[in-house]
């Protein structure tokens, strides 16, 4: 019985053609699958890891940043008993009240040490002090959050030029921090002057 090769073999390179076609689709359809997975997937996922990455690193060094505040603040409450004059001088030149009849009475003694004779001493703030009537603060006035604020005043005094800069210049070293704002001086009696002093004194409040 005769054997028709030609078809034979025509039929085998049509079946190797298409086997081949079927093979380069899938290789092209899996490399797409790769790419989209790469693309929609890890990179988004590589995204976020490094995000976070850079989210605890921040962390990390904020949190070696407080610590280091914090053996700071260990360290200067461990120095608070020998530096007790410091504090206390702090405390005289900004007090944690704004007590008006603790300053007049500073005011006044100023002014008597310069042997000059006050006509008029006018201060405007809070006259009995922000700690009164709440003992839990007079206990522990550190315990609130504090800010600096100012009481105004004016000064009349009369006396001589030298007792005038005399008066200036404990102003200007006074325990007590006091701005001198303005300064009007009038021809007086006897040979003395007057002045009028503006002034400003600060201390911390609630």
């Amino acid at each position: 019985m005769p054997v028709n090769f030609s078809k034979n073999i025509n039929m085998g390179v049509k079946l190797q053609a298409k086997s081949s076609r079927n093979s380069l689709f899938e290789v092209g359809l899996l490399v797409i699958i790769c790419v989209l997975f790469v693309w929609f997937i890890l990179l988004p996922k590589k995204a976020e890891v490094d995000k976070k990455d850079g989210d605890l690193a921040k962390v990390q060094a904020q949190q070696a940043d407080i610590h280091g505040q914090l053996a700071t603040l260990q360290n200067l409450i461990g120095n608070l008993p020998a530096n007790t004059g410091n504090i206390s001088n702090l405390d005289q030149a900004i007090p944690l009240d704004g007590n008006t009849v603790r300053l007049q009475l500073l005011i006044q003694s100023i002014a008597q040490s310069a042997g000059v004779t006050v006509g008029n001493i006018n201060i405007s703030g809070n006259p009995n002090g922000e700690v009164v009537g709440d003992p839990a603060l007079s206990a522990n006035p550190y315990a609130v959050q504090r800010n600096l604020q100012t009481m105004d005043g004016t000064i009349y005094v009369i006396g001589t030029f030298n007792q005038l800069e005399v008066l200036l210049k404990k102003f200007e070293n006074s325990g007590r921090l006091i701005d001198v704002g303005s300064l009007a001086i009038g021809q007086g009696s006897e040979g003395n002057l007057n002045m009028t002093v503006t002034f400003k004194a600060y201390y911390f409040a609630p």
